[in-house]
């Protein structure tokens, strides 16, 4: 944050994975940076190349719908909507290619956090993607990956892909710095589209992510 002056953050936390489990929609100039000496960086800082990514990403958010789960209005999460049995046949080799390029970025982040003299907390993010159902997993009909006419990726590609970004996270971040708001229990009515969260919902989480600084080293540590 240089445009902060004298800022001196003691903890960085990190509530990420929601957004980065679509491994359908990323492009190019999205999930990157222009930082660094290599040569990469060096074109992306460029303005006419600047604009030029901006001018695609525009374009791009035009032609490319919004995904499901994350529609900004209130659904039903109705058993109706979960219809989906099994992964797609990509979904498995798409999100492992995904979270090693998120593994890069979280990295990134550590560091600059580390960076400040801080420290930092991970937290996984829950979702209602997905429900079991007489017994089995099943996931939205629908939940991302636009074509043009469906949603070629339903509600269990989605919590696979969530998944593998969890396990980047703990191997990363370390099992001491790691809130697995993932595996809590959450209930439909404290989510207003599948993974955004309402009023009671936010508090639940942030709840339980000061419950776990207060338990751990982070006090004495952030008490210094």
């Amino acid at each position: 944050f240089p445009l902060i002056p004298h800022l001196k953050p003691k903890l960085f936390v990190f509530f990420v994975g929601i957004n980065d489990a679509d491994f359908d929609r990323g492009r190019p100039s999205e999930f990157d940076t222009s930082e660094g000496d290599g040569l990469r960086e060096s074109i992306k800082r460029l303005r006419v190349v600047q604009r030029a990514l901006w001018a695609a990403d525009t374009l791009g958010n035009v032609m490319q719908r919004d995904p499901a789960y994350a529609g900004h209005i209130r659904t039903s999460k109705a058993p109706a909507e979960y219809t989906e049995t099994r992964l797609a046949d990509d979904t498995a080799q798409r999100a492992a290619r995904n979270a090693e390029a998120f593994r890069l970025r979280l990295r990134r982040l550590l560091a600059d956090a580390h960076a400040y003299g801080a420290d930092v907390l991970c937290v996984t993010q829950p979702h209602r993607s997905v429900r079991t159902t007489q017994g089995a997993q099943r996931g939205l009909s629908e939940s991302f990956g636009w074509n043009g006419k469906s949603y070629k990726y339903g509600g269990l590609d989605y919590d696979y892909s969530l998944r593998q970004l969890n396990k980047v996270m703990l191997e990363e971040c370390g099992a001491n710095r790691l809130v697995d708001l993932y595996g809590a229990p959450f209930d439909d009515d404290q989510f207003y589209d599948y993974v955004h969260a309402t009023p009671r919902g936010t508090r639940e989480e942030g709840q339980r992510i000061a419950q776990f600084i207060a338990t751990s080293d982070l006090m004495a540590r952030l008490g210094k």
